[in-house]
């Protein structure tokens, strides 16, 4: 444990650090826009489809090989349609989910031609994609219901939790205990932050943690860092995520009629933190995407 008020030091530093890179793009609702945790749909159909938005962000998967949420959305119809066993219903149904194997799976992404199957390996980022979904579509279709899958997981005690998330995804391949935190928080359970490595570098470089690669600890210490400063896992894990990875995902960058994604360098981070605190950017701005 460390000392609240060191603790509470560190979080009002990094909210005040984040709030003056956010106006000084001229960003506005820095809360609404990112530090609120989305309200879930309650029904097993979007816990599953957020179970697969998140198994795609694994280092060892990757969302540009997926692409389950690119702007075009053609990979995320190509898949569930497949996971719905080519009915055309644009929802994912996990009652039409029927694959018990990730190579059958995989052969039918690769049928919609979403991967190559004359280049078929097992190490590949689409069949590790498959393997994850075929044990996640069966360990949550073996709940009785929602608010089962509720009842596991609207915990606060990190201790119960880490247990909670360890038991989901010990046999689930690819997925393991950050991308189920992931997955939880992104879903709408604000008890739960992600340890990713953006924030173990963030503790561990303050000593907050001993081991860079400790997801535990650092786990205890979002939940620690929420309770001291009265906020939640998701909002801590939020604010401090953005900090260091400068990555305003719902936003474009404008400069002088030029678009890119907003995804602040060191320099552009640091030139927002050093400006004087009556100085906002000029002619470089926050666009909401569209």
């Amino acid at each position: 444990m460390h000392d609240k008020e060191e603790l509470k030091e560190i979080f009002e530093n990094a909210e005040n650090n984040l709030t003056k890179i956010y106006k000084f793009y001229k960003g506005e609702k820095l809360k609404e826009t990112y530090l609120t945790c989305p309200t879930p749909k309650e029904d097993k159909d979007n816990v599953f489809e957020n179970f697969i938005r998140a198994l795609q962000n694994g280092s060892n998967i990757g969302p540009s090989a997926i692409q389950f949420e690119n702007e075009e959305k053609k990979n995320r119809e190509n898949i569930i349609k497949v996971c719905n066993g080519d009915d055309n219903n644009k929802i994912l149904k996990l009652e039409k989910f029927e694959y018990t194997n990730a190579d059958d799976l995989y052969k039918k992404f690769a049928r919609k031609g979403l991967c190559q199957e004359e280049n078929y390996k097992k190490n590949s980022s689409w069949y590790r994609f498959a393997q994850g979904i075929v044990a996640g579509a069966q360990k949550l279709k073996n709940e009785q219901n929602y608010n089962n899958f509720k009842k596991k997981f609207a915990i606060n005690e990190p201790d119960k939790q880490k247990k909670a998330i360890k038991d989901f995804c010990q046999d689930i391949p690819n997925m393991g205990f950050e991308l189920t935190c992931d997955f939880l928080k992104e879903f709408g359970f604000f008890q739960y932050g992600k340890p990713d490595v953006h924030i173990r570098n963030i503790f561990y470089n303050l000593g907050l943690i001993k081991n860079i690669n400790d997801d535990n600890t650092a786990f205890d210490k979002i939940c620690e860092i929420a309770k001291t400063t009265g906020k939640t896992p998701y909002y801590v894990d939020k604010v401090l995520w953005l900090l260091a990875s400068g990555n305003f995902y719902k936003h474009i960058i404008v400069e002088k009629n030029k678009y890119k994604t907003a995804v602040l360098s060191r320099r552009e981070m640091l030139t927002a933190l050093t400006a004087p605190e009556n100085k906002v950017s000029e002619g470089i701005y926050f666009k909401i995407k569209d």
